[in-house]
């Protein structure tokens, strides 16, 4: 006879339970959260910048070797200083040659530029990708190459 009385309930327990677990599985949340990365001795290519995707055929590769960085963001190419404390990358002295390319390719290099302010912090997904958070907001997504 108790369990009749309480029928209801559980059963209305049992649904918001199953309710709250549908509702946090979702399959666009990254489950492992980034970790701290190395840049040093790596070779990267740029897959998106600001969330927009590199521009196809452009060489857009970073090198960081020695403390050293070297490439290209899509037009010009770079040489400076970087160095890494845990997850904080600061660039230095990057010098960058004063070729002139269409606006996309311009606008590519200007924003990886900015992300790659001293400050910037790298992170490892769990799928490989490398991320660049500038001090500013901006997102730099990279593969490293082998």
């Amino acid at each position: 006879m108790i369990l009749k009385k309480y029928l209801p309930v559980i059963a209305g327990a049992s649904a918001l339970l199953l309710g709250a677990c549908s509702a946090m599985d979702n399959g666009d949340v990254e489950t492992t959260p980034p970790a701290a990365y190395q840049v040093e001795g790596g070779t990267f290519k740029i897959l998106s910048v600001n969330g927009k995707p590199a521009i196809r055929g452009v060489d857009a590769d970073i090198r960081f070797e020695g403390g050293r960085i070297s490439g290209t963001a899509g037009c010009n190419r770079l040489n400076g200083g970087f160095s890494q404390s845990g997850n904080v990358l600061t660039i230095s002295g990057v010098a960058v040659t004063m070729m002139a390319c269409p606006p996309a390719q311009m606008a590519q290099e200007r924003d990886s530029l900015a992300i790659l302010e001293s400050g910037a912090t790298v992170m490892r997904h769990s799928d490989g990708r490398v991320e660049i958070r500038g001090p500013k907001g901006g997102v730099l997504e990279l593969s490293r190459k082998f």
